[in-house]
């Protein structure tokens, strides 16, 4: 579909940019699905283009996503900048080079507000931004309802595409579990994508997201790099092992601090009597150490353990225990 603009004696032409670039003309190097793979739908086969090499890669990152707070803080952070305060309609006008904007209303947000509510559809957009965000993609549903189209934001987790035929999607692949391989040839829904001259379908998905070089079919999030994945993941690592600690009551309450040469003076203090043939000095001493070591311990011992941590060190030339 074309549209036509005319400046003076030049004619210029601009057309809307395929979704999808023909096979022959699409990059080979950068994140895609790299297994093609058959999917029976409704007792037809299609060609699903995988969302990653699982085919599972939103779902991956959104659940990484819910393990930290933090992270999730900045996303919904940026989603709430997209979505500003709300939904309406403002008619824009510019005057002495100034743009205003003002609300206003007609007959045609009239009868949109009497089939969705003003909430409803409110809520759809904020639906739309929040996917975005989260997903780097946006699935909508378009449903013909007394011929009045009406918009729902499907989850972009269950939404996959087929392989294109004609530069653009002509079906999209609907399963609330695409890693049960026994759910995607049971349960797939086969669903038409929204098509200029086909407007008057009962239902079609309209597919939205940022242009992206070499994502021919999906977007990738800002946070799904791996470097991003990596330091939430770090993140979630250091806040769980604090917790555990604290949790488990395993921090230091106590450090004892003992002379090393106290053992030998302990196993040389022994009675010759205990010595034969097959005496060990050393062995002796980490017998000796192991024995006074487990007196401390419970000594200090409490409902959370002994928490002491043990420091054998030398004697200074001052007779005094040496430093740490």
């Amino acid at each position: 579909m074309a549209t036509k603009i005319k400046l003076g004696p030049r004619q210029i032409a601009f057309s809307k940019v395929a979704s999808v670039d023909p096979k022959e003309q699409r990059d080979i190097n950068s994140a895609r699905g790299n297994v093609m793979r058959s999917v029976m739908a409704q007792n037809k086969s299609f060609q699903l283009y995988p969302w990653g090499e699982n085919n599972l890669l939103p779902n991956e990152r959104i659940k990484l996503l819910r393990t930290n707070g933090d992270a999730q803080n900045l996303i919904e952070t940026r989603a709430d900048f997209l979505y500003g305060g709300g939904f309406g309609w403002f008619r824009h006008s510019n005057k002495n080079g100034i743009v205003t904007r003002e609300p206003f209303s007609n007959a045609a947000t009239e009868e949109y507000l009497e089939a969705y509510g003003m909430d409803d559809l409110g809520d759809v957009v904020n639906q739309m931004c929040t996917s975005l965000i989260e997903t780097a993609n946006v699935f909508i549903n378009r449903t013909l309802v007394d011929k009045l189209p009406i918009y729902s934001v499907k989850d972009s987790l269950i939404c996959r595409a087929t392989i294109a035929e004609k530069r653009q999607v002509d079906t999209w692949l609907l399963n609330s579990d695409w890693g049960n391989a026994e759910s995607v040839q049971k349960n797939t829904i086969p669903v038409p994508g929204f098509m200029t001259g086909k407007e008057l379908l009962d239902e079609s998905i309209i597919h939205l997201r940022p242009f992206q070089s070499g994502q021919p079919y999906y977007g990738f999030g800002q946070y799904w790099g791996e470097e991003s994945v990596f330091w939430i993941e770090v993140m979630n690592f250091i806040a769980k092992s604090i917790g555990q600690t604290v949790k488990h009551n395993k921090n230091i309450a106590h450090i004892c601090r003992v002379a090393s040469q106290y053992f030998d003076q302990m196993v040389a203090s022994q009675s010759i009597d205990n010595i034969d043939d097959n005496y060990d000095p050393e062995k002796e001493k980490d017998k000796v150490r192991d024995q006074f070591y487990k007196n401390v311990e419970k000594m200090i011992e409490s409902e959370e353990g002994p928490r002491v941590l043990f420091d054998e060190c030398d004697i200074s030339a001052d007779g005094k225990l040496s430093g740490m």
